[in-house]
């Protein structure tokens, strides 16, 4: 059987996604902030399913081949693809919806303080974020001698000065790290919502019925 199955994520992107699916006429059902089903229905597409997932897990349930079809930020497909680089998870298009930058940065308070300076101390460096592998990626790439990532979920801006030196997170942009009483160290990548798909399912499988909705789009291709 040719199923196809779509994977959607819940969260701060929902609205923004069930409204691009809207704009589309995309047939389904259930797919809303107030719907309290994981499994929402697909109409009028034969053999299609659907389920959501927090945005995080949706890259790896693509990368698995549980699902064909997904739409997640490019935040976290590079979050999964620091660790796993040969994974099956392909981005097909970026969408320019769900803008946001990545950022490394410390407290306010570190006044002229830069990667570099941080390199030259003798203690370990903390460094916490919702992306453990990116932020284990920028500390290698930055030369930091000796560093730990701690993993967090949520908050992050919370933890410098006193339980982290360094925060790595997602912000729409700048101003809302001084709203935080964060400086930024350096923008590490800008994210924004993607349709990727599991490269063999794509290669194997016949996913028009749902792609051919999915380039009505309007974005990047």
């Amino acid at each position: 059987m040719n199923e196809i199955a779509l994977c959607l994520p819940k969260g701060e992107n929902l609205k923004r996604i069930a409204s691009i699916l809207k704009d589309i006429t995309f047939p389904i059902d259930g797919y809303t902030a107030g719907n309290r089903t994981y499994r929402p229905d697909i109409n009028s597409i034969k053999n299609a399913r659907a389920k959501i997932f927090a945005e995080k897990d949706v890259v790896i349930q693509i990368a698995v081949g549980n699902y064909s079809i997904g739409i997640c930020g490019l935040d976290w497909i590079e979050e999964y693809r620091s660790k796993f680089p040969e994974s099956e998870v392909q981005v097909l298009r970026r969408l320019g919806k769900g803008v946001k930058k990545i950022y490394a940065c410390c407290h306010k308070s570190l006044k002229g303080m830069s990667i570099h300076d941080f390199n030259e101390k003798d203690e370990s460096i903390g460094i916490v974020s919702e992306y453990p592998n990116i932020a284990e990626d920028f500390a290698i790439r930055r030369g930091l001698k000796r560093f730990k990532v701690f993993p967090a979920w949520g908050s992050v801006e919370v933890y410098p000065p006193e339980h982290a030196e360094i925060a790595i997170l997602s912000v729409k942009n700048e101003m809302y790290l001084k709203s935080y009483e964060l400086r930024p160290l350096e923008l590490i990548m800008e994210s924004e919502l993607c349709i990727i798909i599991n490269q063999k399912e794509y290669e194997t499988k016949d996913l028009s019925p749902i792609l051919n909705y999915f380039c009505k789009i309007e974005g990047k291709h």
